[in-house]
C-alpha cells in the first residue's frame, strides 16, 4: 500500500509503460512502414537490425551514464530521442536518413531498461524492486498493449501519419509524468 501511495510509482509506472507503449507501435510497424515507402523487405529488416544492435549500445551507455549523471535526465533525454525518430518517420525521408536515426531510436529503446531499473532502485530501494516491479504490471502491460493498435490506424487511414502523431503525443505525456518523478535523495 505504502508504494502504491507514492506519487514516485505513478510517474514511473506511466513513464515507462508511455513509452514502452509507443516502443511497440514502432517496432511493430517500422518494417511496413519501410516497404510501404517503397524500400525492399531486406531493407525494411534491416531497420530493425540497426535498431536492435543499437539498442544494445544503448543498453552499455545509459548504464554507464546512469552512475554519473541524472537518471531522471537521460531519461527525459531518451523520450527527446524516441520523438526525433517519430518526427523523421513523418518526414518521410529517404533510406539513410531513415538508417540513421533508426540508430538513433535503437540507442533510447536500450536506454530505458537500466533507467528504469535504476530508477526503481533510487526510489525505493534494492529491498522492494521485485515489488515495485511487480506492482507495475498492471499499468505496464495495458499500455504496451494499447501500442500494438497502432497499425489498425494504417489499416484505416492508408497513412501511418496519424499513428506517429499519436506517438507524439504519449512521448508528451510520458514527459509530463516523468516531470512529476522525485526520486528521494539516498546516503
Amino acid at each position: 500500500r505504502e508504494i502504491l501511495r507514492d506519487p514516485n510509482f505513478w510517474a514511473l509506472g506511466l513513464t515507462i509503460g508511455l513509452c514502452f507503449a509507443v516502443l511497440t507501435g514502432v517496432i511493430l510497424n517500422l518494417h511496413p512502414y519501410a516497404t510501404d515507402a517503397g524500400f525492399d523487405t531486406s531493407a525494411g529488416a534491416f531497420l530493425l537490425t540497426i535498431l536492435a544492435v543499437s539498442g544494445i549500445c544503448g543498453k552499455l551507455a545509459f548504464g554507464v551514464l546512469a552512475d554519473r549523471v541524472s537518471k531522471r535526465m537521460l531519461m527525459g533525454f531518451a523520450i527527446a530521442m524516441l520523438g526525433s525518430f517519430l518526427f523523421v518517420l513523418l518526414a518521410h525521408p529517404s533510406y539513410g536518413v531513415l538508417a540513421a536515426t533508426a540508430g538513433l531510436a535503437g540507442l533510447a529503446v536500450g536506454g530505458f531498461l537500466p533507467l528504469w531499473g535504476a530508477l526503481i532502485g533510487d526510489c525505493w530501494g534494492r529491498e522492494a524492486f521485485a515489488r515495485v516491479m511487480g506492482l507495475m504490471a498492471p499499468i505496464m502491460t495495458p499500455l504496451t498493449m494499447a501500442g500494438t493498435a497502432l497499425g489498425i490506424i494504417y489499416d484505416r487511414t492508408g497513412s501511418y501519419d496519424l499513428a506517429f502523431q499519436i506517438s507524439l503525443g504519449l512521448l508528451c505525456l510520458a514527459a509530463v509524468c516523468l516531470a512529476f518523478l522525485h526520486p528521494p535523495r539516498r546516503a
